[in-house]
């Protein structure tokens, strides 16, 4: 049988030796380094990872995504074609003036007439040795002057007028007389106000129609008669047939206005 000493000496547990030794702290230490080097590179390798985020971030910033192409649109179809046109060909009308009561207006219209810029200045027109004529086939006889009255003159210069309007120096217009002056410009009459002075009273205004007209007139009836008669027909009436007609139809004294231009400016419209 075992002894008791033996038996305590069984019972007993065996203890391992727990202390670390010198080798173990090294090679815990050299691990340790180990860690912390693996640390450090993955620090780097985030670092690394993180500023190229940042760089793609700014690069998303700075450019613009590139488009993507579209596919073309479908055209709309095109128009049937249109069937020909006819071609209307309007002619312009001609241009009307407008009609102005303005004097001013209407001696403009007169100097820019084509057809007037012929006519000569109404003092060179009825001069005595121009070529203005009348016609007296009822002038052949001397007792023939007894048919010189005013009524004998104004048909004389209805007739007259009528044929020689396109050169006579005298145009109407709204009642107003117009007439072609020396320097080839055409003005209006001021018309004359008579408030029924007497005509014996050499204060009666004459328009400048009456005034030209009866003037030419009596030149050109004595001329005709002198040419017929003879110089001494007028001695011979001077007393009857020639005294009436200087007196009762020649003397500018005898007209008014109103009798011979109210006879002539229908024609000279």
């Amino acid at each position: 049988m075992a002894s008791a000493r033996h038996l305590s000496t069984i019972a007993k547990p065996v203890v391992e030796n727990t202390e670390p030794t010198t080798k173990d702290n090294t090679d815990s230490i050299d691990m340790l380094f180990d860690e912390i080097a693996i640390l450090k590179k993955e620090n780097e390798e985030m670092k690394t990872a993180l500023q190229e985020c940042k760089q793609l971030i700014i690069d998303l910033k700075t450019y613009a995504p590139t488009p993507i192409p579209q596919p073309p649109s479908p055209q709309p179809p095109s128009p049937p074609p249109q069937p020909p046109q006819n071609i209307i060909i309007q002619t312009a009308e001609p241009t009307v003036k407008k009609q102005t009561c303005n004097p001013v207006y209407h001696c403009k219209d007169l100097d820019e007439d084509e057809k007037l810029k012929s006519i000569q200045g109404v003092d060179t027109y009825f001069k005595i040795s121009g070529d203005l004529q009348f016609e007296f086939d009822d002038l052949e006889e001397e007792t023939d002057i007894r048919v010189i009255n005013k009524n004998w003159v104004i048909k004389k210069l209805r007739t007259f007028v009528t044929k020689n309007k396109e050169t006579i120096p005298f145009r109407y217009y709204k009642s107003s007389l117009y007439f072609k002056n020396e320097e080839g410009a055409w003005e209006r009459e001021m018309p004359p106000i008579n408030k029924g002075e007497k005509l014996s009273s050499g204060t009666y205004n004459h328009s400048l129609l009456v005034k030209k007209f009866i003037f030419i007139i009596r030149n050109r009836t004595i001329k005709h008669l002198d040419e017929k008669l003879g110089d001494n027909w007028r001695l011979r009436n001077f007393e009857d047939l020639y005294g009436l007609m200087e007196n009762e139809t020649f003397d500018r004294d005898c007209w008014r206005n109103a009798e011979l231009v109210n006879q002539l400016q229908d024609l000279l419209i």
